[in-house]
């Protein structure tokens, strides 16, 4: 056996070429195929089509198709031929357009309408038979926009509502568009990155890509092309209508699995399916057909194959018992290459990494397979092993040669291109998340509980300020300046309900903050001095990684995130250090925590210690054991599981292996915290689900937590176990990157309809997809099953509840894994972990009923790969729900997008209420001040007990003369506001606000005014005014001024031991300056200051390094 050199490395080229040259004479138009070779030979046909016609690739379901057209990528790299392919996505469903869907087929229509049309276009069988606009019309629909060139703002807009766009306050979706003063977003299919356009009167001044994350301009282009948002048409019932056909051209079709095609048909197309599919094919000539073998044997047509899928062989010598195949699939590959070296076939194993290589060469040296010059590893990256017995070579993969992958195919989706530089700035004040609305209890922070009553304008003797309108006892009312905002905050406690409104002039609010901050600081002192004694604790400091643990993260078979690497390099450094781990690693649902928790499990376990894996349930005790039993397969690591179903003599077997050190992993429930459970040698605790385990089970891992590492994941973080992390109380890893192509979930929230319901099952499991039915009661379970198998009559539906037998929960979860369950009708026992990624839709019975952060966890089961999944709400008719559930459907609704999960928690937590989340002894406090402002006291209290600045703390006060915080004032005064046609969208302007009132760098501040630049273009002078000020507090607080005050021309600055006089003498400004002037004056009596200052620091700092060496 030998490693490939570099003139060898395109050993795949010359087969391929051979093949295909082999092949080009063969004029059969029905090819057989396996399911590892359809895509391979329909890239043969497109290759051997004369006159280089394109193609159209038919598929059963859109998971088929899709994983086809990932295959087909892959063979054309490995190939090094020519061949563009794209992915048709779904159309209509029983006359229902799919949302989601229009735009990427708009798309995808576009090019095919382009010059440069993709050369094999694969849909789903139904993706090509749905409606599309009229090809003349959707042509002539697009526009070209310039810089520099004219097209009126006003005309474009209508332009725009006739292609269906969307007007938003942001356009941050494809199919949106936001007007802002002389600035117009757009995002239509086709673009990376919306577009930015800024206006001078009717000429395209300025042309910019922006981030739909962050809103800032990433970079200037020339043009862009605005085409429709919808790729689909509804046809109301008519009989013919246009389809993807009108937009093939010249093509020529190639059909895979023709039976499973029409059964496809006929189950989920309509009346008038079969009858268009046929109308459909005789528009294509030549037409070929992919026929599987069992289709070969059913229409009397030779199996016989020129190239042929290793993993269903091996599949078929394994049969179909799991345990069969993970224990034989070792020998059974390894006399599978010994075969072919005796048949005298060339061998080549092929390595998608580099580490790949030394992997497979211990597989060799394992299984003792001779070295000889047919045995070649080479760099190759292709999709599955394959046979060309003319060409007598034969392709293996690491799939073919490791135990896990024989269970099925490989469907791992690789980016295809690179990850974009737009990672979402995750939000870490509680402030910017509990977005005010009017008639929510709120906390002032000098006047207490309020009820907030919206935004008015007060007009007063020429001036026009806005302000926020709050309720207090009595009905008394208090208007707050916006530019006050921040001090305004939403209201959590024990009992919203009966929460009671301060009374102004009393002295019970100031009397209540005293005590809660004094409780904050006592709360403090414990959390500090328990970091303490974990910090002085005798920890058990693992080695650095070796090759085993590189081998291991190497045979991670997706895509690692930057959010994924940094937070296992956090945790494997702390498990490296001296001192006990205790690190919260926080990622939204689907993120990738598992991954990062697999790595430091193996750590520890190949460092000779036990790991413990707490979880809420069982089912997802199951889960995880079949997750890290497939992850561990290839290292000698035990792992085994201790749950409520273990019980008798395999429980007690099971709790001995563990005293003696047998087994190196034990995932279990509650069960795992039992007194009869003790570890030989236990090094690392991991807890996930946090959210989900009460305090008494938290207690009583507090022991443990002094002496081994502990790592707690959660997609839903309780808030004090954030602030904990954000104050350094804790550790904190956050993993804030989705996944590379990740799809929000589309949620819809809709009353209760058979039709919504039978039109949700279909277009699931119409594209081959799963579907999650939950009804959360487990008496009635039976009769929803019935109901749902009648919505969908050729479904296989099953049901699940933790009611039952552990081995028949078990077999049951097993089937709807492996995908012989179509539709599981299950109560919440699936929320915690369950990770099917071709289950993507979610139904979800009374909606009302759940918590949000439950609907959550809920909601992210589904969407966990690249496909669009769905999540629907169903609730009572209307005036069934209470005021609490239209809250939650409302945030619900509002928090779709990738990384809400903490949003979501803390709007949960407004709604319920806060309890004793905190701890008993602090619940008072909280229900006395609001649980934002107890955890804001209590970070200030542990940073000031740690000597540590409070972050947006500035100190001092601006009192101009000149100055009025307002929108319109005198000729007298300067006017500072953020304008209402500056910003018109009423909860971004108050944004904006609070986010001016917490900045404490000039930095920060002049990245900010480019911001606002960028989003809502030149800023109007009450803005620039606005901004001034906040840049003359950082500024007066740098200076250690306390206090800047301007009245009748003379500046008074504040310091602790008096006023500050700068070359001995109060300034002054002169009287007949205008307001303008004279705060120009006053910023660069500032910026003087703080320049001098800043140069008796830095002599200071010289003199000390020269007479102390450095």
């Amino acid at each position: 056996m030998k490693k490939s050199q570099d003139k060898k490395e395109n050993k795949f080229k010359n087969i391929f070429s051979a093949w295909l040259s082999a092949q080009q004479k063969e004029e059969n138009r029905s090819v057989p195929v396996d399911e590892d070779t359809a895509a391979l030979e329909a890239l043969r046909l497109c290759l051997c089509c004369p006159n280089g016609r394109k193609a159209l690739l038919a598929a059963p379901s859109y998971g088929i198709a899709e994983q086809m057209a990932h295959e087909l990528k892959i063979w054309t790299a490995a190939a090094e031929v020519s061949v563009t392919t794209a992915l048709l996505p779904e159309g209509s469903w029983r006359d229902t357009v799919t949302l989601d869907s229009e735009s990427a087929r708009a798309e995808l229509l576009e090019r095919m309408t382009g010059d440069d049309p993709p050369d094999i276009v694969i849909g789903s069988v139904l993706a090509f038979l749905s409606p599309t606009p009229d090809p003349k019309e959707f042509q002539g629909s697009g526009i070209i926009l310039h810089r520099g060139g004219s097209f009126p703002m006003a005309k474009l807009i209508k332009h725009l509502v006739a292609l269906g766009y969307d007007d938003e306050p942001q356009a941050v979706a494809v199919g949106e568009f936001s007007r802002r003063g002389g600035i117009l977003d757009i995002y239509s299919p086709g673009m990376k990155l919306p577009v930015r356009l800024e206006y001078f009167g009717d000429e395209i001044e300025s042309l910019r890509e922006y981030s739909p994350d962050n809103g800032r301009s990433v970079r200037e282009i020339e043009s862009c092309k605005i085409i429709a948002r919808s790729g689909c048409e509804q046809v109301d019932g008519t009989e013919e209508y246009f389809d993807f056909s009108d937009y093939a051209g010249e093509r020529f079709l190639i059909i895979d699995s023709p039976d499973a095609c029409m059964e496809a048909i006929q189950k989920y197309g309509g009346t008038r399916t079969e009858t268009h599919w046929e109308t459909f094919r005789h528009k294509f000539d030549p037409v070929h057909v992919l026929w599987s073998e069992l289709e070969c044997i059913e229409h009397g047509k030779s199996p016989e194959r020129s190239c042929i899928g290793v993993s269903p062989a091996l599949r078929a010598s394994a049969g179909d018992e799991r345990d069969t195949v993970t224990e034989l699939s070792r020998k059974l590959s390894a006399d599978f290459v010994n075969r072919a070296l005796n048949d005298g076939m060339n061998v080549i194993l092929s390595t998608s990494k580099p580490s790949d290589a030394e992997h497979i060469a211990e597989w060799l040296r394992e299984n003792k397979i001779a070295e000889s010059p047919n045995l070649n590893i080479m760099p190759l990256h292709i999709p599955c092993g394959v046979m060309f017995p003319a060409e007598k070579t034969l392709f293996l993969t690491e799939r073919e040669l490791f135990p896990a992958c024989l269970r099925g195919k490989d469907r791992v989706r690789k980016s295809d291109e690179l990850e974009e530089d737009l990672i979402k700035a995750s939000r870490t004040e509680l402030e910017n998340m509990a977005d005010i609305e009017v008639g929510d209890l709120t906390v002032h922070l000098n006047y207490g509980l309020c009820r907030y009553k919206g935004i008015k304008t007060i007009k007063t003797s020429g001036s026009s300020l806005e302000s926020l309108e709050l309720e207090f006892d009595g009905e008394k009312i208090v208007y707050v300046p916006v530019w006050q905002a921040h001090l305004v905050s939403r209201y959590v406690g024990s009992h919203l309900k009966g929460a009671q409104l301060s009374k102004l002039g009393s002295s019970r609010w100031s009397k209540a903050r005293e005590e809660a901050a004094s409780s904050a600081k006592g709360l403090a002192c414990e959390m500090l001095r328990m970091q303490a004694i974990r910090k002085s604790s005798p920890g058990m400091p693992f080695p650095r990684d070796g090759y085993d643990q590189k081998l291991f993260e190497d045979s991670f078979p997706y895509d690692e995130t930057e959010g994924q690497k940094k937070a296992a390099a956090e945790i494997k450094h702390d498990m490296e250090s001296t001192r006990p781990m205790d690190r919260l690693l926080c990622g939204d649902v689907g993120y990738g925590k598992t991954e990062v928790a697999m790595r430091a499990a193996f750590k520890c376990a190949v460092s000779g210690k036990q790991v413990a894996l707490l979880v809420p349930t069982t089912v997802l005790a199951q889960q995880h054991f079949l997750s890290f039993s497939e992850r561990f397969a290839e290292f000698p690591i035990v792992i085994e599981t201790l749950t409520r179903h273990k019980m008798g003599k395999e429980r007690k077997r099971i709790l001995e292996r563990l005293a003696d050190g047998s087994i190196d992993i034990i995932i279990g429930t509650h069960s795992l915290v039992g007194s009869d459970v003790h570890f030989h040698e236990l090094g690392l605790v991991i807890i996930d689900e946090e959210q989900r385990f009460g305090v008494e089970h938290k207690e009583k891992l507090k022991a443990v937590r002094s002496t081994v590492d502990v790592l707690t994941m959660t997609a839903t973080p309780i808030p004090r176990t954030l602030h904990m992390s954000m104050s350094g109380l804790r550790d904190l890893s956050a993993i804030t990157t989705a996944p590379t192509r990740r799809l929000p979930v589309h949620t819809v929230v809709a009353q209760q309809e058979d039709a919504l319901v039978s039109a949700a099952l279909a277009r699931e499991l119409g594209r081959g997809g799963q579907v999650f039915y939950i009804h959360n009661r487990v008496n009635t379970i039976e009769k929803t099953a019935e109901k749902v198998r009648s919505l969908a009559p050729n479904a296989r539906i099953a049901v699940a509840h933790g009611q039952m037998r552990g081995s028949e929960l078990e077999m049951i979860m097993g089937k709807f894994i492996d995908g012989d369950i179509d539709v599981l009708v299950c109560t919440t026992i699936i929320e915690s972990g369950i990770d099917i990624p071709n289950a993507n839709t979610m139904i979800i019975e009374r909606a009302d009923m759940f918590g949000l952060a439950e609907l959550h966890q809920l909601r992210g089961r589904v969407g966990r790969w690249n496909r669009q999944a769905y999540a629907y709400l169903l609730l009572p008719p209307s005036g069934v729900m209470t005021g609490d559930a239209r809250r939650r459907m409302q945030a619900i609704r509002r928090y779709t997008h990738l990384g809400s999960g903490f949003q979501l928690a803390i709007r949960d937590l407004e709604i319920r209420g806060a309890g004793n989340i905190i701890g008993a002894e602090q619940s008072g406090h909280v229900d006395a001040i609001g649980f934002h402002l107890y955890c804001q006291l209590l970070r200030e209290a542990a940073n000031n007990l740690r000597g540590i600045r409070n972050p947006h703390q500035i100190t001092c006060d601006l009192n101009l003369d000149f100055l009025e915080y307002a929108l319109v004032t005198d000729k007298k005064h300067i006017a500072a506001s953020i304008p209402p046609d500056y910003i018109e969208d009423e909860r971004l302007r108050l944004e904006a606000y609070r986010r001016l009132a917490m900045f404490n760098d000039l930095a920060a501040l002049d990245d900010y005014h480019e911001e606002l630049r960028d989003k809502f273009g030149k800023l109007p002078q009450n803005a620039e005014t606005m901004l001034t000020t906040v840049r003359l507090r950082i500024l007066g607080a740098e200076c250690g001024f306390h206090s800047v005050s301007c009245r009748d021309g003379k500046i008074y600055l504040e310091q602790g031991n008096g006023l500050y006089r700068p070359g001995g003498m109060i300034p002054k400004m002169n009287a007949d300056w205008s307001p303008k002037k004279k705060l120009a004056s006053l910023l660069g009596l500032l910026e003087c200051v703080a320049a001098q200052l800043r140069s008796k620091k830095a002599q200071a700092m010289d003199g000390f390094k020269n007479q102390f060496g450095g």
